[in-house]
Parts: C-alpha cells; structure tokens; sequence
C-alpha cells in the first residue's frame, strides 16, 4: 500500500512538470469539469486534492482493459499500454499518459524523439454514462459521429506528442453499447494548441500568475475575500447590459435558469476581486464576503475537558447527582393544537 502511495504520489509531482491531455481543455476553456484556473493551481503546487478519485473515474479506470481489449478484438489491430510519462523533445511542457499505442504489424511502441516508434495511432479508451449518448452521436437528425471538444483537445494533443497521426476512441456507453471514433492529425489546430499553451505555461505557471477567470467559481477561488471597493462600470456598456438582462432572466422563471448562470458567472468575473458594481457611487451589485464565523469543535472540546471535570468530580464533596439537580429546571409544556 504504502508503495502505492508513493508511485500516485511521484505520479502527481510529474503531471506538475508540464502540461497533459486531461490538461489542454481545461487551458482552452473546453473543459466542463474545470478551468485554466484549477489547472494554474495544480502545476504551482497549491492545490492537493485535485486528483481525488470519484466514482465516475473509478469505474473509467476499471474499466479502461475492457475496453481496450473490446477494440483490438473489433479492429483485429494490436494494442499495448505504454507505461511511461511521455515528453516532447523540443516543447518541454508538452507530457501527456497516453491509454494504448496501436501497433504495427510485428512491432512494439517506443518513445523516441518526439515519436512513438512502432505505433500507427493512439488509442483512447472512455466510459461515459447513458445520458451522454448525445456527445457521441450528434445532436443532429442524421445521428452523425462527433467527438466531445474537451476530448478531441486530448486527443490531438497526444498526436502533437507522438507525431502520429490519428487517435481512436474507444467508448463504452452506459455499459452495453460500444462505439469507436476516429481523430485525424490537423496541423493548423496543434501548432495553435502549442502555442496557447507554451504561452500559458510561461505567464501563469512559471510567472505564478493565475489567468484570467472563466466562471465565478474561478473568482471566488482566487478572490475568497473581496477587497472592500466598489468597481464603478459608468462606461462599460456591455456590464450594464449583462445586469438589465439579468434582472429580465430573473423575472422570467425558471426556463432561462441556465442563462441566468452564465450572466452570473459573467458579472462575477467583472466584479473579480472587488466588492462589486456601481455608477457614481450607486450601488448595481454587491459581492461581499459574510464575516467570519466560528465553528466549535464538540468532540475535540469535550475530550479536553474531560479530564478536567473528573477532577473537579473527585474534588467536588457534593454528588454529582445532587450538582446535577441544581442546575436543572423544569420547563412547562407548550400547547399544541393538532387536528385528528
């Protein structure tokens, strides 16, 4: 076990070396589970618990020789898991874990140079739940074959990686349907992948400057208290425009709950580290943070005294009972009306 932990542990120290597939998304703004903000605080080290495992990622996990051995035996291709942290030569920061290299005929996959030796593609192995059909299918009347964004982002930058080019996936959906989908290299995409990228990597993460926001929870991560000043927007017309349909989405019900989020989110990335809006003085919105409150630790308070109420028993000459009867009163009854 302990062996384990250490490998997860030197397994996450090296992810912090450099920019992975799971990664590129989330910089891209692609990502619906996280943002370039939760990818600036794991490579600078000040987020620990970014990799906890949840179910979802258990079962992908669990699940991923399954699927991998369900495509080689659809495909009649040989696969092999490589088992090592790849890194471009040339761009440093470019690392990636790749599921399965696709061989060869006769062949083994090796890392050499920025190529992955003896592969003809890279293999991607997902599980996505049955609601997720949609992402694999196209949401179009010919039921078309797409690939989510956040994973044609990973999978082209594995081909970035490996100089291969193309990347299937291999999907298990809901448990019992299996679908595969094909990725082919684009040069234009990855030379701006690289790009955005070397440029996060040496601004954010090397400067240790946090970018920009893309939600309120990146403002509330980086701004948790705000600094006491009203931001006053007179001339920003596109913030005064977000507020009024904010108040029109809000009178509206329901049914406009999802752009109300993105208004939100919006104005709290306008509002970012201050208190919030106003025009001359006048207040629009207000983001302020509640006083800090305490929370009594019961159990831990209570093993701290204990020691020191039994003493103050064995030196007490009245009996406890008695001590206890002093301070107890008896409260009257309340009334209750009940219908039977």
């Amino acid at each position: 076990m302990a062996t384990a932990t250490n490998d997860r542990a030197a397994w996450l120290a090296a992810r912090r070396t450099g920019i992975g597939g799971s990664d590129i998304s989330s910089i891209l703004g692609l990502n619906p589970w996280s943002t370039a903000v939760d990818v600036w605080l794991d490579k600078t080290g000040q987020r620990q618990d970014s990799f906890e495992t949840n179910e979802a990622m258990y079962w992908g996990t669990t699940l991923e020789d399954v699927v991998a051995r369900e495509y080689a035996q659809r495909t009649e291709r040989r696969v092999q898991r490589v088992n090592q942290m790849l890194r471009h030569p040339r761009h440093e920061f470019l690392i990636g874990n790749i599921d399965r290299a696709i061989l060869e005929p006769i062949s083994r996959a090796r890392y050499v140079n920025g190529v992955l030796m003896g592969a003809e593609g890279v293999l991607e192995c997902k599980t996505a739940s049955a609601y997720k059909l949609d992402d694999w299918m196209g949401s179009d009347a010919s039921g078309g074959e797409t690939i989510p964004a956040h994973y044609q982002a990973q999978g082209m930058w594995y081909l970035a990686l490996t100089g291969l080019e193309w990347c299937d996936f291999a999907v298990l959906v809901g448990g019992q349907r299996y679908l595969t989908r094909r990725l082919l290299r684009d040069e234009e995409t990855i030379a701006g992948m690289i790009a955005r990228a070397d440029e996060f990597w040496r601004c954010n993460v090397l400067e240790r400057i946090p970018p920009e926001p893309q939600s309120g929870r990146d403002v509330q991560t980086l701004f948790p208290r705000d600094d006491g000043n009203m931001r006053d927007v007179s001339q920003a017309a596109d913030v005064l425009e977000r507020i009024n349909e904010l108040k029109v989405v809000r009178a509206q019900g329901d049914e406009l709950a999802a752009r109300e989020a993105e208004l939100r989110d919006a104005l709290q990335i306008d509002i970012g580290a201050h208190s919030g809006l106003s025009i001359d003085g006048s207040p629009l919105i207000t983001w302020k943070a509640a006083k800090p409150g305490k929370q009594v630790d019961w159990q831990g308070a209570f093993s701290a005294l204990a020691p020191l109420y039994e003493e103050a028993r064995a030196a007490q000459a009245t009996p406890a009972s008695e001590v206890l009867q002093q301070h107890t009163t008896t409260k009257p009854g309340s009334r209750r009306f009940v219908i039977k």
